[in-house]
C-alpha cells in the first residue's frame, strides 16, 4: 500500500454526518453508526459493517450510514461494493464533498482512474479548500505519469494545510522526477521539520542528495530512514548505492545483503550487490551474484545486462555477447545493452555489426552522444578516419563537456597527416580548458605534519591489470614496497573494474587498494 493509500484510508478518512434527515423510526441508527465507527477504530471492519447494515435497515435514506458502509467495505478490500455504497450515499445527499472524495478512493483502488479523477474534482467543486481531495488528485496524477499536474495539486493542498508533512514529501518526490533537485530538497527538509519520524521524507531527501553526488549526506538520510523503519528494503539498497559512491564497497555489500534479506527476489538489488563485490575485487562472488539475479528474474533485461558486464570484465566475451543479446530480446530499446553489445562486437573485430548496434542506439535516442562517439571509434577501426572525426564532433555538439568524446577526437586526429598544427592546438587547448574547469585544486590538507612518519604515495590508473602500464608498474611498486616499507606506504586507486593476476600482484604491494571506477571526481578526491 502506498503512502497516499494510507492517507486516503487512514486517519484522514471523511465520514462526518451528512445532511440526510432522520425520522422517529430511525432513532437507533446514529448509535449503530457510532458503534461501527468505534469498531473500525479497533480494526474490526467486519463487525463495523454489520452495524452499518443494521443502521441502513432501520434508516434506508440516511446518507451517513451508506457512506460508513462504503468505508468499511473499502477497508476490507472490496472496492466494487464500496463504490455501490458511496453511490447510495450520494443518491440521498449528492452535495456531500467527503462522499465524492471517498468514492474517488474506491475508484482508484479499483484502477478506474478516470472515474476517480472525476470524483475528486467533484469533491473540490463542492469544497474548494478540500486538502485531502487535492492530495488524492495529486497522487492520481503521479500514477498517470503527470508530475507537473501532481506538483500543482500538492501545492494547492499545502495552501490549505501548510503543515501537511506527507504532502511536502510527495511534492519533493515529483520535483525530483522533474529534475528540480534543489526544490525537492527544500520540500523534503520541510516535511522532516514537520514530522521528523516520516521515513519517506528522509528516504526521498537521500535520493535527491544522491542525485547531486552528495553521497555522505545521502547515506545519513538513508540511515535515518532505516532507524525509523528497520525493514525499509529500498533504503538499505540505496544506502548501498551511496556507500559505493563513497568507495566503501565492503559496507555497501552489507547494505545490499540486508536489503535482500527483506526482499529476496529483487534482481536489481542483486545487480547492485554484484557491482559492489566486483569493485571490492571479489570476482568469483560477483559473477555468482549476477547469475543469481538472472535466475531470480529470468525476464529481467537489466539482470542479463549486468551479467554481460561481469562476463565482459572477466574476458568471457562470447558469453557476455550472449547476455547482451538476451537483454535486447527482452527489451529491444535497451540503449545501454545495445551500446555494450556494439563495443564487444567491435572488440572481436565484427566492425560492421558493431556499427549497426551504435546506429540502432541513435534510432532509439537520436541525441545520444555516446552513440556518436562509439560510431566514431568504429569508423576509425574501419580506416574511415574523417568519418570518425566527424562523429566525435557530433557527440561534442550534443554534449560539449563530454570528455570521453573529446579524448577520442584528439586521439583520432593523430591519424591524419595533413592537420594544421594550429587546429590541433586549438582542440587540445579546448580539452585542457574543459578538464581544468572540472578540477578543484586542494588548498588544505588534514595530514599530520610529522617528518618522521612514512610518506604516503597514491597511484591512480585504469591499467592496473594485464596491460603495458600494469606490467611496467608492478615491478616498480614491488621494489618500493620491499625496500622502503618503513618509509613509504603505497595506495592504489584503480579506475577500471577489471581485476586479474597482474592486479592481484600490484594490490599485494600496496597498503590499500580502492576501486575508483564508479566514483565521481569529487568523491575520488575526498577518498584520496
Amino acid at each position: 500500500m502506498g503512502l497516499f493509500d494510507r492517507l486516503r484510508l487512514g486517519a484522514r478518512q471523511h465520514d462526518k454526518p451528512a445532511s440526510g434527515t432522520a425520522v422517529v423510526s430511525e432513532r437507533d441508527a446514529p448509535e449503530l453508526i457510532n458503534e461501527g465507527n468505534a469498531l473500525e477504530d479497533a480494526g474490526r471492519f467486519q463487525d463495523a459493517l454489520e452495524r452499518y447494515d443494521e443502521a441502513i435497515r432501520l434508516a434506508p435514506t440516511m446518507a451517513r450510514a451508506h457512506l460508513n458502509r462504503g468505508n468499511a467495505l473499502l477497508a476490507l478490500g472490496d472496492a466494487e461494493q464500496a463504490i455501490a455504497a458511496y453511490a447510495s450515499a450520494l443518491a440521498h445527499d449528492p452535495a456531500y464533498a467527503a462522499t465524492h472524495y471517498n468514492l474517488g478512493n474506491a475508484y482508484a483502488r479499483a484502477a478506474r482512474r478516470e472515474d476517480a479523477m472525476a470524483a475528486y474534482r467533484r469533491a473540490l467543486m463542492l469544497q474548494p479548500e478540500f486538502a485531502d481531495a487535492e492530495v488524492a488528485l495529486g497522487a492520481l496524477y503521479e500514477d498517470l505519469g503527470q508530475p507537473e499536474d501532481a506538483a500543482a495539486s500538492y501545492r494547492r493542498a499545502l495552501k490549505v494545510d501548510a503543515g501537511y508533512a506527507a504532502v511536502h514529501a510527495n511534492l519533493g518526490k515529483v520535483l525530483l522526477e522533474l529534475g528540480r533537485s534543489e526544490e525537492a530538497i527544500v520540500s523534503y527538509r520541510r516535511a522532516i521539520e514537520l514530522d521528523p519520524e516520516l521515513e519517506m521524507a528522509h528516504y526521498g531527501l537521500g535520493n535527491a542528495l544522491q542525485g547531486l553526488e552528495q553521497h555522505a549526506e545521502a547515506a545519513n538520510c538513508y540511515m535515518r530512514a532505516i532507524e525509523i523503519r528497520p525493514d525499509f528494503a529500498l533504503a538499505h539498497a540505496n544506502l548501498g548505492n551511496a556507500l559505493r559512491g563513497l568507495g566503501k564497497n565492503e559496507e555497501a555489500v552489507a547494505s545490499y545483503r540486508r536489503a535482500l534479506q527483506i526482499v529476496p527476489h529483487q534482481a536489481a538489488i542483486y545487480g547492485d550487490l554484484g557491482n559492489a563485490l566486483r569493485n571490492a575485487g571479489k570476482i568469483d562472488e560477483a559473477l555468482a551474484i549476477f547469475r543469481r539475479a538472472v535466475e531470480t528474474e529470468p525476464d529481467s533485461a537489466i539482470a542479463h545486462y549486468n551479467l554481460g558486464n561481469a562476463l565482459k570484465d572477466f574476458a568471457q566475451l562470447p558469453e557476455a555477447i550472449a547476455s547482451y543479446r538476451q537483454a535486447l530480446r527482452l527489451d529491444s530499446n535497451y540503449v545501454d545493452a545495445t551500446c555494450m553489445l556494439g563495443n564487444l562486437l567491435a572488440e572481436e573485430g565484427n566492425l560492421h555489426d558493431a556499427l549497426a548496434c551504435h546506429r540502432r542506439m541513435l534510432e532509439i535516442d537520436p541525441q545520444n552522444a555516446f552513440a556518436h562517439t562509439n560510431i566514431g571509434n568504429t569508423f576509425t577501426a574501419l580506416g574511415r578516419i574523417a568519418d570518425g572525426i566527424a562523429s566525435h564532433r557530433l557527440a561534442l555538439a550534443i554534449k560539449p563537456d563530454f570528455t570521453q568524446a573529446h579524448n577520442n577526437l584528439l586521439f583520432t586526429l593523430n591519424f591524419l597527416a595533413d592537420q594544421p598544427a594550429a587546429a590541433l592546438l586549438t582542440d587540445a587547448r579546448r580539452f585542457g580548458e574543459l578538464v581544468a574547469r572540472r578540477a578543484r585544486a586542494a588548498t588544505t590538507w588534514s595530514n599530520l605534519l610529522d617528518p618522521d612518519r612514512p610518506l604516503r604515495v597514491g597511484f591512480v590508473s585504469g591499467d592496473f591489470r594485464i596491460h603495458p602500464v600494469g606490467y611496467f608498474i608492478e615491478g616498480v611498486l614491488a621494489a618500493l614496497a620491499s625496500q622502503g616499507s618503513d618509509r613509504i606506504e603505497l595506495y592504489a586507486y584503480s579506475n577500471h573494474v577489471f581485476f586479474d593476476k597482474v592486479s592481484a600482484r600490484i594490490k599485494a604491494s600496496c597498503r590499500a587498494w580502492y576501486s575508483a571506477s564508479e566514483l565521481s571526481d569529487n568523491a575520488l578526491a575526498q577518498r584520496i
